[in-house]
């Protein structure tokens, strides 16, 4: 139906006039009167010009003449006043007919008076119309009805896509997953808002499924139902904005009263996601906001009629009230006088006092300075306490719901309350709520303290101190060792490398893992993703937002922060703050070997000392004379965790490792910037979204060709025979480099780009065919002979030769490699724009590698003797390795840890604050439940966690998965 309004404008006169004819209908349709239309009023000609011509007469209603027989009536259809009266009723009904289609097709007309002449139109009051007319009235309802607001909204719509679609699908398989975001959300906003724009058998739904399976094939959308729907979800959470209530309401009515239609379909589906990301018992999030419920989510669910009544919303909205009451009761436990505490005033105090803080001395401190700086103490101890409630909550009742919506609950909980005795506890949870989102907020060295000096606190306020160790100084044994220290644990963190040692990998880090730096890092989290940071905060329009740091800046910042706190609580114990003197300690180049249980049945951890990795030594392998480091020590334990990684040998003796995929080649490069010759990529956009790819077209083949050739002449300690060989081999006329370019031509390739200041990383799978080029080159190299004296003249070792092998191995492989992925970066322009050329690649942490999913049998064990117990358990890619171009790469890590956490709580304290419900469990043929264990609720976390991990690393390898 035409959309444009008539000609001529329409005023309030018009409207009663057809509204009053309407009702005159209706009322003699209801007494069962027949009635005519006649026209009763002309208009003044020179209005037309204004009004239209279809607005200059107007017509009445009048009562069909039935007194008279129905002869008399036969007869007087053949009379020539009969014609006249019938001629004068078609054009009345005409004239009618062509107002009624009039106002339908303004814009103007009222939404009140559309559904008026729809409802005379269905109840058959309307007999001038058609029966085609009447159908069409009825089946273009929703189309009818639309506000200004939406018909704008499908008209710009329907030209976005008219115009991109084709652009799209012409630089095809050019396209990244960033590329098709807005065709993608404008083709399901059109199937949704207007279906009838897109009938079946449309040739965008042909250019959409060839679109969607590009992105499959590329494996940048590793479920692609997944991203349609969360497309969908971002169009409703649009419309919501854009319409008023009403018309979404009708909407969500129109879609649902067409059951499986494609926008029918796409509505079910965002409701499913919904109501599965309020599940309680889902296993695994990473807190993105396409996992949360939100507010515009709720309002879908609640407005859908479907919907209503139905056990899931109902249980939905049951667990939104529990955890509204659980953030009530956190909040609740936080001091009385965080309520009343002004944050401007605070700001202003710890501002003065850093002012006057270094410049006086302690002799020159007033009176003043002392009552100001024990305000400052207070407003530390009361931040620091507002900000730990905030993490629970993020990491708890934030796993599911958005903050403001859970904000939200508790506003309109105070709107709607009638019992005026409840009212001042809810306006006061809610205005506690909000100064904890703006506790958020603030910054400053009297905040950083606060949190150093609240962590201390909370390790010396619990009854027991379990005993911790923990293997690895990533940044997952590293988080360990925050949260165990926080539960009151004695914690001691072996680490077998130097601390000098660096790892230039890019991680990715969801919101959680955000969150939980933010709290423990302090003023550190700025110095990785602030303004200034190395890293970057990136959202990528589907509802995901990560952070991205290299390893080595990651771990570098919270081993500074480690240090910092270990510091201030050697000070509080030097001051007698810490009578059970707990012990927080970080032992460098010290390697876990065993668990061992003594002759009194308690059980201690044994490691031995590695002086080629302590940083004090400068690199010293022999010991001087007056070192007193010992060789080996151990420490009692309760729980050992091992976050060291798949190859830890301390794992491997305790827990079996199982492989549960085929094996896939990946490689990983990294340009780094030295001082005097940074990269230019200070803004951090190099990149519009991680998920990227390259095309193996021949392009990208002669310029391949061109640096293998550069690469392989570099290597340095080849005899002449050996250059000449490989230079034969990878020359463009050899077999192999035939096969190679074959196999590869038109080869889209999955990439994974990632970049912090002075940083760039890309990540690919490797063709099969580059895999067996490589092999086959070394399986020939290997069968050359080596020369039996080396460059110096000396004679060579069967041990020399083959150490000179593996050498010369390594070396075509780091060449070959260096080719493919400084291709790689010139199909970006990235050797251009951001100067990463060979001389920038760092080299030692950059290789080709085979990747498999592996997992451990059991990663929680416990060992017992007659009067103790200790729990060994693994976390981190100790406990399931997660694939590194996966979302969030260190998603499992920060479960792991969060899951420790709550046991070491429960140890320590006797109760979890945060999980007070203990979960039951029916045994078959037993009619009592039994309680679970916080061991058995550990182990069960820690598997649900693996295979969740495994199932998402999956997707990127292999398909078949091995028993």
């Amino acid at each position: 139906m035409d959309s444009t309004g008539p000609s001529g404008l329409l005023n309030k006169e018009q409207y009663a006039y057809i509204e009053n004819t309407l009702s005159e209908l209706n009322r003699h349709r209801r007494n069962h009167r027949r009635t005519e239309l006649t026209i009763s009023q002309k208009s003044n000609p020179a209005e037309d010009v204004h009004q239209g011509t279809v607005w200059h007469r107007r017509v009445e209603v009048i009562r069909s003449n039935t007194d008279t027989s129905v002869l008399k009536r036969f007869l007087n259809y053949f009379t020539a006043e009969g014609r006249r009266q019938r001629k004068q009723n078609r054009e009345a009904a005409a004239l009618f007919c062509g107002q009624v289609w009039a106002l339908l097709q303004n814009e103007k007309t009222s939404v009140n008076l559309k559904k008026k002449i729809i409802n005379t139109a269905e109840s058959g009051a309307l007999p001038f119309l058609k029966k085609t007319e009447i159908e069409t009235i009825i089946r273009n309802r929703q189309v009818i009805l639309r506000s200004t607001e939406e018909r704008e909204l499908i008209r710009d719509t329907a030209e976005f896509l008219k115009k991109e679609l084709p652009d799209i699908l012409s630089r095809l398989p050019r396209v990244t997953v960033e590329d098709s975001r807005e065709v993608l959300k404008a083709y399901y906003q059109l199937i949704i808002l207007s279906p009838e724009l897109l009938p079946k058998g449309h040739k965008a739904h042909k250019a959409i499924r060839k679109l969607e399976k590009h992105l499959r094939n590329t494996r940048q959308a590793v479920d692609i139902t997944e991203l349609k729907t969360n497309i969908a979800r971002s169009v409703f959470h649009n419309l919501w904005e854009l319409l008023p209530s009403e018309n979404y309401q009708r909407l969500l009515i129109s879609i649902e009263s067409n059951p499986g239609s494609s926008r029918d379909k796409a509505l079910q589906n965002v409701q499913d996601l919904i109501i599965s990301n309020g599940n309680p018992d889902k296993p695994f999030v990473h807190g993105h906001p396409w996992e949360l419920v939100s507010v515009s989510d709720l309002a879908l669910v609640q407005k859908s009629p479907s919907l209503r009544g139905y056990k899931t919303l109902n249980r939905l909205l049951d667990d939104l009230s529990d955890d509204v009451s659980a953030v009530r009761h956190r909040i609740n436990q936080l001091p009385c006088a965080l309520r009343s505490l002004d944050l401007a005033g605070v700001k202003k105090d710890f501002d003065r006092y850093e002012s006057l803080r270094h410049s006086l001395s302690a002799e020159n401190q007033s009176q003043d300075f002392k009552e100001l700086e024990a305000r400052c103490q207070g407003h530390r101890r009361l931040i620091a306490e507002g900000r730990a409630a905030l993490l629970d909550i993020q990491l708890y009742q934030g796993r599911r719901w958005k903050l403001n919506l859970l904000l939200q609950i508790l506003t309109n909980s105070a709107d709607r309350i009638r019992n005026e005795d409840k009212l001042p506890d809810l306006r006061r949870d809610q205005l506690m709520f909000q100064k904890l989102l703006d506790l958020d907020q603030l910054r400053g060295p009297q905040v950083d303290a606060a949190q150093l000096e609240w962590l201390i606190a909370q390790n010396n306020k619990t009854r027991g101190h379990l005993t911790v160790a923990i293997e690895g100084d990533g940044p997952t044994g590293l988080m360990l060792a925050f949260t165990q220290f926080q539960e009151g644990a004695n914690v001691t963190v072996f680490e077998k490398r130097s601390t000098e040692d660096n790892r230039l990998p890019v991680v990715r880090l969801d919101p959680q893992w955000l969150q939980m730096l933010k709290f423990y890092l302090g003023e550190q989290y700025y110095r990785l993703f602030g303004e200034d940071g190395q890293g970057i905060v990136r959202a990528d329009g589907f509802g995901e937002v990560f952070g991205e740091i290299a390893t080595d800046r990651l771990e570098e910042a919270l081993n500074l922060r480690l240090a910092e706190l270990m510091r201030r609580k050697d000070e509080h114990t030097s001051r007698g703050h810490d009578p059970q003197k707990t012990r927080l300690e970080r032992l460098a180049a010290y390697e876990m070997t065993e668990v061992e249980i003594s002759e009194q049945g308690f059980f201690t951890v044994q490691a031995q000392y590695n002086p080629e990795n302590d940083p004090t030594l400068n690199g010293k392998k022999k010991l001087p004379a007056d070192y007193q480091k010992p060789q080996a020590l151990s420490r009692p334990v309760d729980l050992v965790i091992c976050a060291g990684g798949k190859n830890s040998q301390f794992r491997n003796l305790y827990m079996e490792d199982k492989m549960v995929s085929s094996a896939r080649s990946y490689g990983v490069c990294n340009w780094e910037g030295s001082k005097d010759q940074p990269l230019n990529n200070d803004r951090l956009d190099t990149f519009g979204n991680f998920r990227d790819m390259v095309i193996v077209d021949q392009q990208f083949q002669q310029f391949f060709q061109d640096q293998m050739t550069s690469e392989v002449d570099r290597i340095e300690g080849l005899s002449s025979y050996e250059r000449r060989f490989l230079s034969q081999q990878t020359n463009e006329r050899s077999s192999g480099v035939r096969r190679l370019q074959a196999s590869a031509h038109g080869r889209v390739m999955q990439t994974r780009c990632f970049e912090n200041k002075n940083l760039v990383s890309i990540g690919m799978e490797l063709p099969e065919a580059f895999n067996q080029f490589c092999q086959k080159l070394q399986k020939k190299l290997a069968a050359l002979p080596v020369r039996e004296f080396d460059q110096k003249g000396e004679k060579r070792s069967a041990a020399d030769q083959q150490a000179w092998r593996d050498q010369r191995a390594a070396r075509v492989q780091k060449a070959l490699a260096t080719a493919w992925f400084q291709t790689v970066a010139h199909s970006y322009g990235i050797d251009q724009s951001l100067g990463a050329t060979r001389e920038m690649i760092n080299h030692a942490s950059s290789a080709v590698f085979p990747i498999q999913l592996h997992k451990a049998r059991e990663s929680v064990i416990s060992k017992r003797s007659d009067s103790h117990e200790v729990v060994i358990a693994a976390a981190g890619e100790a406990a399931v390795s997660d694939h590194f171009m996966n979302a969030g790469n260190l998603a499992g890590a920060r479960e792991n840890v969060l899951h420790l956490q709550s046991y070491t709580r429960v140890k320590c304290t006797g109760f979890d604050r945060l999980e007070p419900k203990l979960k039951l469990e029916f045994l078959p043929g037993k009619m009592f439940p039994f309680f679970k264990t916080r061991l058995q609720l550990l182990e069960e976390a820690h598997w649900e966690t693996g295979e969740f991990v495994i199932k998402r690393g999956e997707a990127l390898l292999s398909k078949s998965r091995l028993k």
